[in-house]
């Protein structure tokens, strides 16, 4: 399929024979844009980030993915962005309903069908990275799609849709890689410090690395400076404060260590695209 710029799809692939795969999505965002709200999905939903970064919330913990990364949400599971926008970056997700009992499961025999759902549930972190394999089933998937109504796409794309699940499968049993146990770690730490001024060298200190190797490992693994994350952490909490009425401008810039009213004025525009002068008149629009 001819791969647009920046686009948003939407594929049921009932219409391929696959009704236990009710959306199949891409996308390719230039800019932000509006954070995603807290909804729920009855089925498994599966995420993966082709480019770029992005923050998913889900049971009450935040989530940064970079590109390579996969997130799962369960059944029923609320999950959003939390605060935060749905970033400038590339992404494929699909939706996946359990299989139906004594009924074919992406072209499996009703035997085999339970065994391969199982196989996602048992996966326990939320996100992990994903295997290059990962990437090239779903760039399969899609190239699939504008194909000819034949037998012939029918067992392709069934065949890749079990071959997808059972390598992200794969990669959802590995270990945690340590990385990923330290990257949770100073993201805790920023999370409780959010209303502190902490500057780089100490979130280095906590971390027991020097700080050039810290900047270095952080930008590896989130995909921008820590300094940077630090301040969109801020603009989160302070945009949840702002909505909440708990108080204006000028207490959420003492709140959160900005220097002034203005300069947090400035810095939430620059990382949310709005004014924080305008979220009361978006709530009472959104709650109309």
């Amino acid at each position: 399929m001819e791969r647009r710029r920046y686009y948003k799809e939407f594929h049921n692939l009932t219409d391929y024979g696959f009704p236990e795969v009710p959306l199949f999505g891409a996308y390719r965002f230039d800019k932000a844009i509006e954070p995603l709200h807290i909804h729920t999905h009855s089925d498994f939903e599966i995420c993966y980030l082709v480019e770029g970064r992005q923050n998913y919330r889900a049971l009450g913990r935040d989530y940064l993915l970079k590109g390579g990364d996969l997130f799962i949400t369960r059944p029923d599971e609320p999950h959003s962005t939390g605060k935060q926008p749905q970033e400038k970056g590339s992404l494929f997700w699909l939706h996946l309903m359990a299989p139906k009992k004594n009924r074919p499961f992406l072209g499996l025999h009703p035997h085999f069908s339970a065994d391969l759902y199982s196989m996602l549930s048992m996966i326990k972190e939320k996100c992990f990275h994903a295997s290059p394999a990962v990437h090239e089933l779903f760039e399969r998937i899609y190239a699939q799609l504008p194909m000819p109504d034949t037998p012939s796409r029918k067992i392709t794309m069934g065949n890749l849709l079990v071959s997808l699940i059972i390598e992200i499968s794969r990669c959802g049993g590995k270990p945690k890689r340590v990385e990923d146990r330290n990257l949770n770690k100073i993201i805790q730490f920023m999370n409780e410090k959010v209303e502190s001024k902490i500057n780089v060298p100490e979130m280095a200190e906590f971390m027991g690395f020097s700080v050039s190797r810290f900047k270095a490992r952080f930008r590896q693994e989130t995909g921008m400076p820590p300094a940077e994350y630090f301040l969109r952490l801020k603009i989160a909490k302070a945009r949840e404060f702002l909505e909440s009425d708990k108080g204006n401008v000028g207490d959420v810039s003492l709140r959160y260590n900005f220097s002034s009213s203005q300069h947090f004025a400035t810095t939430f525009k620059r990382f949310t695209g709005i004014q924080p002068s305008s979220l009361r008149k978006i709530k009472m629009v959104n709650t109309g």
